[in-house]
């Protein structure tokens, strides 16, 4: 029995597009990780920024963080993060969570220590400051990131598409 004469043809086309699939589906667990994970370092900042504001209520200060409040969870999600942008292909979604995760940085950490010797009101206008940041920046985030989502899911779309070489 003879072979039609475009079967390799075609065998590379189908080995192309279960390829491409492939590739797919990987990218939308990666960005689909990459929103789990934003949302837990929004709220690790979130509670961080919290617990600052109640202490300088509290105690005219801001002192260490209690136990189990950032430290190795933020760091844990961070690095989980940082991971998972660097899988991502698309320049911009990287840049922007990569200014996110830095901002996150500077929320937990940096504006407490730039601000401490200050007068209290001072220290509590920029937490709230960056609290309301932190949510405006973090929709914005996850709007782009589901559009690179959606893009993804479109057949003949994604961030691959037209780039996919064999070998």
């Amino acid at each position: 029995m003879r072979a039609p004469p475009n079967w390799k043809k075609r065998s590379v086309n189908a080995a192309l597009a279960e390829r491409l699939q492939d590739r797919r589906h990987w990218q939308r667990d990666v960005l689909l990780g990459l929103q789990d994970e934003l949302q837990k370092l929004t709220r690790v900042t979130a509670k961080v920024l919290m617990q600052d504001l109640k202490t300088l209520r509290e105690k005219g200060g801001v002192f260490r963080l209690p136990e189990g409040l950032g430290g190795d969870e933020s760091l844990a999600v961070t690095v989980a993060v940082q991971k998972l942008q660097s899988r991502t292909p698309a320049d911009d979604l990287r840049a922007l969570v990569g200014d996110f995760v830095n901002f996150c940085g500077f929320a937990i950490a940096g504006a407490v220590v730039q601000h401490k010797g200050g007068p209290p009101y001072v220290l509590e206008n920029v937490l709230m400051r960056l609290d309301t940041e932190l949510g405006h920046r973090y929709e914005h985030l996850v709007e782009q990131l589901g559009v690179h989502i959606r893009r993804n899911e479109e057949p003949n779309r994604g961030p691959w598409h037209g780039q996919i070489r064999l070998g």
